[in-house]
């Protein structure tokens, strides 16, 4: 049996059913990458620890909910293609933020795909989007 790499949506990559496709992911390398989605693959707790997730962080509050969230990122590379990796978990929250900062309560601005970003290095967690080259990204 083959496993699609394509989804049918234009060339956008196949999405992660679960832990086991996130861990298939390759993980982004840190630099400057050309964003085009972002967001994260949700899982129950228990089979992204048996499917090898290291590193979870502990439930929130006094209540599990079972639920874990794992990151993942689509860029375009310099021959177009869209591919997607994931992100190392500490990146969760940056995305979290990210993600979330539209809305009628939240008064950021709204950084809009495609971008480029600044992802991270080895001791930084950071997800910076790159305000100059916002527009021309936009315009490819």
């Amino acid at each position: 049996m083959q496993t699609r790499t394509r989804d049918p949506r234009h060339g956008w990559p196949r999405v992660p059913r679960g832990p086991e496709d996130w861990l298939s992911l390759e993980e982004l390398a840190f630099g400057r990458h050309l964003v085009v989605d972002i967001g994260w693959v949700s899982s129950r707790r228990e089979r992204a620890m048996a499917a090898g997730v290291a590193g979870l962080p502990p439930p929130p509050g006094q209540i599990d909910d079972g639920l874990v969230l794992l990151p993942a990122i689509t860029v375009a590379g310099a021959d177009g293609q869209m591919r997607m990796f994931r992100l190392p978990l500490a990146y969760l929250w940056p995305i979290r933020r990210f993600c979330m900062q539209e809305g009628p309560r939240n008064r950021l601005p709204r950084t809009r795909l495609p971008c480029h970003f600044v992802v991270g290095d080895q001791e930084t967690v950071c997800l910076m989007a790159d305000p100059d080259a916002q527009r021309a990204a936009r315009m490819n």
